[in-house]
């Protein structure tokens, strides 16, 4: 049967298995029952070989064939439907190239220190490059602008996510910040 929906692969790196795993795949059941607008095809991809999270999601998105990647550590949950506002504000707005928004933290708090108005706002190259950060378990993007980039920076151990937001936003394309928590944050 086809489908016109939009298709959203979810990246899920995992060198755990057992509860923290569960976790975070029934909360992306959640978001998929209040968001039947969408098909969402869940891709975990465990690293046995140590590799890190960037060799993991690289795999995994060249397995997929969604038009839009969502990002879900394997530790973190999502809280709140977030698939259908990302997806609108990606396929409306071409200099948008990653959609976001803020975290709860495990020990207490937000991830972000500077949070969006209520209406959501969009940042730059700049905002990034000054500290600002993204939280990886929010963030939802193209799959064509995942392969033009090449998708994630395997030599990084560390801050591949990060690395990855500063080279698509250096032609001066942004990042929407949602103003609402999409996510839990383990610490």
């Amino acid at each position: 049967m086809a489908t016109d929906l939009p298709t959203v692969d979810v990246l899920l790196p995992s060198r755990r298995a057992g509860a923290s795993v569960d976790r975070a795949l029934a909360s992306i059941d959640a978001v998929r029952a209040a968001e039947p607008a969408l098909h969402i095809t869940v891709l975990r991809e465990d690293d046995p070989d140590g590799t890190g999270p960037a060799a993991t999601r690289n795999r995994a998105a060249r397995r997929g064939t969604g038009t839009y990647l969502a990002f879900l550590d394997d530790d973190d949950r999502w809280l709140a439907p977030r698939l259908s506002e990302a997806v609108r504000i990606l396929s409306k707005k071409k200099e948008i190239v990653l959609v976001c928004g803020d975290a709860e933290i495990a020990s207490g708090g937000t991830f972000l220190s500077n949070p969006p108005p209520t209406t959501g706002e969009a940042r730059d190259h700049g905002s990034l490059a000054l500290g600002w950060s993204v939280c990886t378990s929010t963030a939802t993007m193209r799959r064509v602008d995942w392969e033009a980039a090449g998708g994630m920076n395997e030599s990084f151990s560390r801050a591949e996510d990060y690395e990855l937001w500063l080279r698509l936003t250096a032609d001066g394309r942004r990042i929407h910040v949602l103003p609402q928590a999409l996510a839990w944050r383990s610490d």
